[in-house]
């Protein structure tokens, strides 16, 4: 967790009924409600990207080592690519 001196305060505006909840969520766990919030936000800044199927496809290929562009340097590289 970040130190005092390196940390902002927010306000946020949520449903009475999800607060609620959120309170009881944290008092069920043993945590406080600045402790879960600050957890979530960490899960969320951290979460890996999500790849889309183009992505996904071309890193098969990869593994796979299909469709690989041999080159002797850079500038070989680009001028096989047409770049």
């Amino acid at each position: 967790m970040a130190s005092r001196d390196n940390r902002s305060s927010i306000t946020i505006d949520i449903d009475k009924t999800d607060l609620k909840k959120l309170k009881v969520f944290a008092v069920d766990h043993g945590k406080s409600v600045h402790e879960v919030v600050s957890k979530l936000i960490q899960d969320v800044l951290n979460e890996p990207p999500v790849l889309n199927d183009e992505t996904i496809h071309a890193m098969k290929e990869v593994v796979d080592r299909k469709d690989f562009v041999y080159a002797n340097n850079a500038d070989d590289l680009f001028d096989k690519l047409g770049v």
